[in-house]
């Protein structure tokens, strides 16, 4: 199935958006891995582009192409989130997240 990543972010910084997931500006690439190290990359390397406004927390859905693919519907999480991100030439690089629970649509699951 396709995992979705739904997350917040606070821009900082004077950027108008700003680009999560993929492989952006050489930050190295988005991956997921499960707790036996099995990795799952988004179906879309390039990421996704999102208005942030200063000062204002903004939600960030990476699903669709942007999601994690191919991801068994019993894993019930993901150990570790490597997500590239870039507000600017100087405000870029990696975001970690750990241990995120899976909560899966049943009917995803029954199709």
């Amino acid at each position: 199935g396709k995992v979705s990543l739904i997350f917040k972010v606070k821009n900082k910084s004077y950027a108008e958006s700003a680009t999560f997931g993929g492989s952006t500006s050489g930050n190295g690439e988005t991956v997921a891995f499960d707790v036996k190290g099995k990795t799952y990359k988004p179906y879309n390397s390039a990421g996704k582009t999102f208005s942030v406004a200063k000062g204002i927390w903004t939600e960030v859905t990476l699903d669709n192409k942007d999601a994690f693919d191919k991801v068994p519907s019993d894993l019930l999480s993901l150990e570790l989130v490597k997500m590239s991100f870039y507000f600017s030439a100087k405000d870029r690089g990696i975001l970690e997240f750990r241990n995120i629970p899976i909560q899966w649509d049943p009917k995803e699951i029954a199709e």
